[in-house]
Parts: C-alpha cells; structure tokens; sequence
C-alpha cells in the first residue's frame, strides 16, 4: 500500500484519513490527488522556466557598456520632453474647451 511506504506522522495520517472519509475517496487516491494538485500548482508558479520569454535573453545584455549611462539620460531627457508636449497640449485643449 502506498500509505505504509509513505511513513507519515500519526497527526497528519489522521487529517489525511479524515479528508479522504469527506471526499469519499480511500487515503491512497487522496493523497495522489494531494501530490497531483500541488504539481500543478508548482507548474503554474513558475511560468518564466516553462516558457522561453526571447525579451529575458536580452535583460541586462548592455549593463556594461560604456555608453550605457549616457543613453539612459538621453531616454530619460526625451521623455520628460514627451511628457511636458503633451500637458501643454492638454492645457492648450482645455482653454480652447472653456474659452
């Protein structure tokens, strides 16, 4: 039987028995259930091993280059020029919506 293989303590055999008396089903189908239900879960817990993400191959591809900093400035300056556009062109469509 597989429980007598699985030695497991007397307090947790007894949960075990009483869940597997709840579901109607013997303690050997419960517990493959139990370890079934956990692999699954397990699965579904670590999808980034299970699926081949081509933009994780780049992370960190440029951390050392030189130039690095300098374009991250440059990313940074353009958005904040983005960003600045677009509330005068928001404030620009507020007075022409009120005026």
């Amino acid at each position: 039987m597989l429980i007598d293989s699985l030695k497991l303590p007397k307090t947790l055999l007894k949960e075990v028995e009483k869940c597997a008396l709840t579901q109607g089903i013997s303690v050997e189908q419960f517990i493959l259930w139990a370890v079934a239900d956990k692999i699954g879960f397990l699965r579904q817990e670590e999808p980034s091993q299970t699926t081949d993400n081509p933009w994780l191959k780049l992370a960190g591809k440029y951390k050392n280059d030189p130039d690095f900093d300098e374009v991250l400035a440059y990313i940074e300056e353009y958005r904040r020029e983005l960003e600045e556009k677009t509330e005068a062109e928001e404030m620009s469509m507020v007075s022409t919506n009120l005026g």
